[in-house]
């Protein structure tokens, strides 16, 4: 085993299929060829998923320019409610204009969420008003080899490690494809 900045995990292919800016559905499927780093969060975060971006783009930005074409980033969002597609691309690409925003339906949602063994909760806020609510969340980054298998797994603490991230993806870029 290498040593990586997260936890290894067996390589097993995952999937999701949730939907990108214009409604259309997106799949995991569709990044082959790259590696994706992805998470779970809502845009009315107010310190974890600011955060876990800013990291991220600090990561993405360390790369050069041909290793960034060869990685995507994707925010899901656990709050279809008020994360619509429009909602999300315009606060993903406040961070980096490349990130991609993903959403869906909640069964949709709750499937891609527990293949991955996150977790969500919806919170009321003190008025109990339909949209006075905050979201709970598992904070962790999935790094995806080319091959569309599980890599690495990222507390987020671990996401302020840029050269180490860095490090990681470029090693992940260089693994033979099976």
């Amino acid at each position: 085993d290498r040593d990586v900045t997260g936890v290894q995990t067996c390589a097993l292919p995952i999937y999701f299929k949730l939907h990108g800016a214009n409604g259309a559905d997106v799949r995991l499927d569709q990044f082959q060829g790259k590696t994706v780093l992805f998470l779970f969060g809502f845009t009315h975060c107010a310190n974890i998923c600011p955060t876990s971006l800013t990291n991220l783009t600090e990561v993405y930005q360390a790369l050069t320019p041909e290793e960034r074409k060869q990685v995507q980033v994707v925010f899901i969002s656990v709050d279809p409610n008020r994360d619509t597609p429009q909602t999300l691309e315009q606060y993903v690409t406040s961070f980096d204009p490349s990130f991609i925003g993903l959403t869906g339906t909640k069964p949709a949602i709750d499937q891609t969420v527990l293949a991955y063994g996150g977790s969500y909760e919806m919170v009321a806020g003190p008025t109990n008003q339909p949209n006075d609510y905050s979201v709970n969340h598992s904070a962790y980054t999935y790094l995806v080899n080319p091959s569309g298998k599980l890599e690495l797994l990222y507390g987020n603490e671990k996401l302020a490690e840029v050269p180490k991230m860095v490090s990681d993806i470029r090693t992940v870029l260089h693994e033979p494809r099976s």
